[in-house]
């Protein structure tokens, strides 16, 4: 049966549409706002123990910020150097809550995701927060093995090699430029393989995965370029808010991906199911 791209689209759009994509994107960026900090300075706690002795915790979050385009808003890393000032203050119960406020994101994000299997039965209350919490210690192991990398292939790069020939070192140069967008492949192709209650084939879960991580990475850097064109006029509407109104603005776009990812996924184990029938 000859694959038809345009109706292929068209049923994932449905799909998607059906299982209020949309309203699913809103709530996962509302408790992404609320998760960022926590998530940062747990980041940033982590980090600080693997460059203990090489960075300070605001160098560690510089590091953390930059690869998002919120470092393009003052008053949010602003708002993280204070955070970090009195982090040492924070207690154990603080500890818990900024953990459990931090999985919130990913609590909203498996509900959503789930929605583009709907013939499966949601889990327990307590099921859906313990993948939450595995999504989060995932992520908190991700992040520090892609800044292990990136310092290497950095540290690589910057050796100049007479033995190996020049397009190896171009590609080792390409390779510290995209090794961000290799880890995020890596992070949605884990969530769309672990979070349904449903068999996904990992070559689905990485086609998806690739898809989205290509969108997010343009939708990213043309958001960052519109932000900072002059084109923009959050400030001038929200005022003092506006950087945090872009904020959620780039987050939503980035929840809107990521589930419509997880219909995609979806479509390409079931279309050519749908179209027989």
């Amino acid at each position: 049966m000859k694959f038809q791209f345009k109706n292929f689209v068209k049923y994932v759009a449905k799909r998607a549409h059906e299982a209020a994509i949309v309203e699913g994107a809103a709530s996962v960026a509302f408790f992404a706002l609320f998760s960022l900090f926590p998530l940062i300075i747990i980041l940033v706690s982590i980090l600080s123990v693997i460059y203990r002795d090489q960075l300070s915790d605001v160098q560690i979050m510089n590091m953390l910020v930059d690869v998002l385009p919120i470092h393009q808003l003052p008053v949010v890393t602003e708002n993280l150097k204070k955070i970090l000032k009195v982090r040492a203050s924070f207690s154990v119960v603080s500890a818990v809550l900024l953990v459990f406020t931090s999985t919130n994101v990913f609590n909203a994000l498996t509900r959503n995701v789930q929605k583009a299997w709907p013939q499966v039965l949601p889990r327990s209350f307590i099921k859906k927060r313990l993948v939450s919490f595995g999504l989060f210690i995932s992520l908190n192991l991700l992040v520090p093995f892609f800044f292990m990398a990136k310092t290497l292939l950095a540290f690589l790069a910057s050796i100049h090699w007479s033995f190996i020939p020049k397009i190896t070192a171009d590609i080792i140069n390409w390779l510290s430029g995209v090794v961000i967008y290799i880890f995020i492949m890596l992070a949605y192709t884990l969530l769309y393989k672990i979070v349904p209650r449903h068999f996904v084939r990992w070559a689905d879960a990485l086609k998806g995965s690739v898809i989205i991580t290509l969108l997010s990475a343009f939708t990213t850097y043309g958001f960052g370029k519109y932000f900072t064109s002059g084109l923009s006029r959050y400030t001038l509407i929200y005022g003092s808010l506006g950087a945090f109104v872009a904020l959620m603005m780039w987050i939503f776009l980035l929840s809107f991906l990521a589930l419509a990812g997880a219909h995609l996924t979806y479509g390409l184990r079931h279309y050519k199911d749908h179209v027989s029938k």
